[in-house]
């Protein structure tokens, strides 16, 4: 499946600087977490605790920029945090599956907000907007 990914100018309007990756990724199976996966997990959260340097997760520059975002489009960010937010706010990351690593790592090391869609669920074109 081809997927098209756009921008609508209103996001464009509200974070100028935005960008989009789209990854995509075959043969992932789920199931219970191993050592593997929770040492990728264990990793992110160490290298994470160590760019807040104890402050709370909402101080940090790429977090706070993202409120912002979230603000500009009218939602509540301490209400509906993004992805980075919400796994920073988490004192250790939770185990989690094979396949929920692939997002909740790089979302936790990098502090940038990261989802995962099943292909099944995600329809052929893709638009982020405002509404």
């Amino acid at each position: 499946m081809t997927l098209t990914f756009t921008v609508s100018d209103e996001v464009r309007a509200i974070a100028p600087g935005f960008t989009h990756l789209a990854v995509e990724a075959h043969g992932l199976v789920n199931g219970p977490s191993d050592t593997r996966s929770a040492a990728l997990l264990d990793d992110a959260a160490r290298r994470l605790a160590e760019r807040l340097d104890g402050r709370a997760p909402h101080e940090d520059p790429r977090i706070a920029a993202w409120r912002e975002v979230y603000t500009a489009f009218g939602a509540k960010p301490s209400r509906t945090r993004n992805s980075a937010e919400a796994l920073a706010r988490r004192a250790s990351p939770t185990a989690a599956c094979p396949v929920s690593i692939c997002w909740s790592t790089p979302t936790t090391r990098s502090a940038s907000p990261i989802s995962s869609r099943s292909e099944a669920r995600t329809p052929t074109t893709s638009r982020a907007g405002c509404g």
